[in-house]
């Protein structure tokens, strides 16, 4: 109901290209042995012609060893699957990127939106974007997996595990890292990266009928995967200890941490650190031993960005009792071997507009030397106490009661 020159409207419309021809086969003979077999061809716009296609196969196997004659003589085991696949994906996209193989341009954006010629007329400006890279083409990831279900103990007891390995290569990204600022240019899309990633996973299940009426059953699952980044452009010079290859994706790098400076004496005998440094601050790590303290002295400290936060260790488990009508159910779920780094807001008293929180309270002084906490400076600091350190690196790991419920199943009249 607002006046008409407040009122707007407005969209977006585009549109996308890509084709795709998929074909399986699936076979299973005797009851016991099951095979798979698939390939899809996928063309993308993003790529240019002679780049654009990739083939994409898979295979998978199982065996059910237990419907053999001679498992017979092993009167524990109700159900053995034995089970292996290989195959292959593809992955065209980069953010909002399109046709890598094309040089862009941006219009009226940037610092200068706009250009003045003639008498006054303004005209939007069109300058270089990405530069275009025919060679690209797609991201792959070969994923291996090898594993069994098994059921035991006339089906009270079950079994899966799963072993995987995924070899990502190829993965889109650009080269920064490796050009000086003096390019001028923002670098095309290529073909840059290699992650592996490895784990495991392992479910297991018990039910038992005590009587007619009661039932109870367990059932926990836990999953193991670490992934390293094998290869990624990086400056032939760069400092060894500031390499991302050998680590995983989303490692921080920051100043190793080694408790609080306690005395004047300490500070004095220490590596000179940047800044007013004195007794209740934080003490860095000379890593390089050459008695200061510097952007060299960076080490790896804990995997803290983005969507690689995860934990290498997930969890759970879940318990039930059912009596007639009734049943209990609770989960627990946890994680393990996961950081979280902690700073601003959440670490250091009165950052920008906040005030404080009750962690802050616990601050050093030399009445309180064993505080969990630097001494109180204002934000920013003239030293290293709120720099990037492993001093902030908390421990995330957890475990929660997620779900608690009691439920009564209404008999059907």
């Amino acid at each position: 109901n607002g006046a008409s020159e407040n009122r707007n409207n407005n969209g977006y419309s585009g549109s996308s290209g890509r084709q795709g021809v998929v074909g399986r086969l699936n076979v299973k003979l005797a009851n016991r042995y099951i095979f798979e077999t698939s390939v899809r061809v996928d063309g993308s716009e993003q790529f240019a012609p002679d780049q654009r296609w990739g083939v994409f196969p898979s295979v998978s196997g199982a065996y059910i060893i237990t419907e053999e004659s001679f498992m017979s003589d092993v009167p524990f085991l109700d159900f053995l699957k034995l089970r292996a696949s290989y195959g292959v994906l593809g992955n065209d996209q980069i953010g909002g990127s399109r046709f890598l193989y094309l040089q862009s341009y941006n219009v009226g954006a940037g610092r200068y939106p706009n250009a003045v010629f003639g008498d006054g007329d303004v005209y939007p400006s069109i300058w270089e974007g990405r530069l275009a890279s025919p060679n690209v083409t797609w991201e792959s990831v070969e994923k291996f997996d090898v594993g069994f279900d098994a059921f035991v103990l006339d089906g009270r007891l079950s079994i899966t595990f799963d072993y995987f390995y995924d070899k990502r290569s190829d993965i889109l990204g650009d080269e920064v890292a490796t050009i000086p600022d003096i390019y001028g240019i923002v670098p095309g899309i290529k073909n840059v990266t290699r992650v592996d990633n490895r784990g495991v996973e392992v479910s297991l299940g018990y039910e038992e009928s005590i009587t007619p009426d009661l039932t109870i059953s367990v059932n926990g699952n836990m999953t193991y995967a670490k992934n390293e980044v094998v290869d990624t452009p990086e400056p032939e010079d760069i400092n060894p200890n500031l390499s991302r290859i050998g680590h995983p994706l989303g490692m921080a790098f920051g100043y190793k941490a080694l408790g609080l400076f306690q005395t004047q004496e300490e500070v004095d005998n220490w590596a000179t650190q940047p800044g007013n440094t004195a007794p209740g601050d934080i003490k860095i790590a000379d890593v390089n031993n050459d008695g200061m303290v510097n952007e060299d002295d960076r080490v790896p400290v804990g995997v803290t960005s983005g969507s690689s936060n995860v934990p290498n260790y997930i969890f759970g488990l879940n318990g039930q009792v059912r009596y007639k009508n009734f049943s209990f159910t609770i989960l627990f779920q946890g994680a393990t071997s996961v950081n979280q780094y902690t700073c601003c807001e959440g670490a250091w008293p009165f950052f920008g507009d906040a005030s404080t929180v009750r962690s802050n309270l616990d601050y050093w002084t030399p009445e309180n030397t064993d505080a969990a906490n630097p001494r109180i400076l204002p934000h920013p600091t003239n030293n290293l106490n709120h720099d990037f350190s492993s001093f902030w690196m908390r421990d995330a790991s957890y475990l929660r009661l997620k779900n608690v419920e009691i439920a009564y199943n209404v008999p059907v009249l």
